[in-house]
């Protein structure tokens, strides 16, 4: 009974089935890449997660001294910072402690000398935290942090913090030395000053996270396509046929008044809606009810499998059309006897204006 906006063939069954097609492929060769392609491999990584400053040199303050196993900080022109590194393995394999080289293992330090001794801040499991808790952080020298050879599952890290005095004018930098079996680098990201870029933040991650942004991304784009062929193809012609037949029907109507609800089912839902009602409501209320309960009777009273499909249909689209007239009250029903009655009232507002439409040249159904 309702006239509704028809949205364009790119919005038709084709198109999510084209949806539906590219996604399944899109999983299927990630499947096939995860499963049969992609090698895992450990990746054990230093992170560089902040670095702060204690005493930095810049100004000449007179009344304060910092001495460091006798040497003055402020006229050797050093300064005194903090770094806190998170050691962890972000690779898909876990790393035991047979993967690491026989040698030396850790941080070689650059243009600083460690004051501080590393500790742990935390870690990631309890296990990490109570065996590094128990000493394996050391120091070789000054200059070099020795990093515990324990195992690591995958995603497991712990956080170390240490002090380091250095020359005002140079700044500390470090390389790893040592070696994890079935990893060609270890490399060492300075998160506390290199800020991601747009590109970095929108692919950063491993292929389970850039599937699932594939899939929540494409759903968006989709939904957002619909949004947007919905409101252009839609919601606005929908408030423009609207707005015009609202001041066509001011127009023909003149001085004579019509039933609120004809009216506003005209403006909201055009011609159509008139044509159909003026053709439902000719019937006598007899032939009404009879058609009501008839249809309603098919519906009930047949077994699901002994129904034709399409004499369901149509029987169902035949109820649910009076229902809405009985709802919209252009017909009347009487629960003590369950038969149904046009109202008169309303019958003849519907007339006058299909009368009127119709003289005036605007009962096309598209009006």
């Amino acid at each position: 009974m309702e006239e509704k906006g028809t949205v364009p063939s790119i919005l038709d069954s084709s198109l999510m089935k084209w949806a539906a097609f590219i996604f399944t492929a899109i999983g299927a060769i990630w499947i096939f890449y995860d499963n049969f392609i992609k090698k895992d491999s450990p990746n054990f990584e230093y992170e560089i997660l902040s670095e702060t400053s204690i005493f930095n040199n810049q100004e000449n303050i007179s009344l304060l001294r910092i001495f460091i196993d006798s040497l003055d900080v402020q006229k050797s022109h050093a300064n005194i910072s903090f770094f806190t590194i998170k050691i962890a393995n972000n690779g898909n394999k876990h790393i035991s402690s047979e993967s690491y080289d026989s040698g030396y293992f850790g941080l070689n330090i650059n243009n600083g000398v460690v004051i501080e001794p590393p500790v742990l801040i935390s870690a990631s499991t309890e296990y990490l935290q109570r065996k590094i808790n128990r000493g394996l952080l050391k120091l070789r020298d000054s200059v070099f942090i020795e990093i515990p050879k324990t195992s690591l599952d995958i995603e497991d890290y712990y956080i170390i913090k240490f002090g380091l005095i250095h020359h005002n004018d140079s700044i500390p930098s470090f390389d790893s030395e040592g070696k994890i079996v079935g990893q060609k680098n270890i490399y060492i990201k300075n998160i506390a000053k290199a800020s991601p870029n747009l590109v970095h933040q929108a692919f950063y991650g491993k292929w389970s996270v850039q599937i699932i942004r594939i899939f929540c991304y494409g759903i968006s784009f989709l939904i957002l396509l619909f949004c947007l062929l919905w409101v252009f193809y839609v919601a606005i012609p929908n408030y423009i046929a609207k707005k015009k037949r609202k001041s066509s029907l001011k127009n023909i109507l003149g001085p004579h008044q019509i039933d609120f609800t004809v009216r506003e089912d005209y403006i909201v839902h055009g011609a159509k809606r008139i044509i159909q009602i003026c053709e439902a409501l000719k019937d006598s209320d007899e032939t009404i009810t009879r058609k009501y309960n008839q249809s309603l009777n098919y519906i009930t009273s047949n077994a699901p499998l002994t129904l034709n499909n399409n004499q369901r249909k149509w029987h169902e689209q035949r109820v649910a059309e009076i229902q809405d007239l009985i709802n919209t009250k252009y017909i009347i029903q009487q629960p003590e006897n369950n038969t149904l009655s046009v109202n008169k009232q309303r019958k003849a507002s519907v007339n006058f204006l299909y009368n009127l439409l119709l003289k005036n040249g605007l009962l096309q159904t598209n009006n």
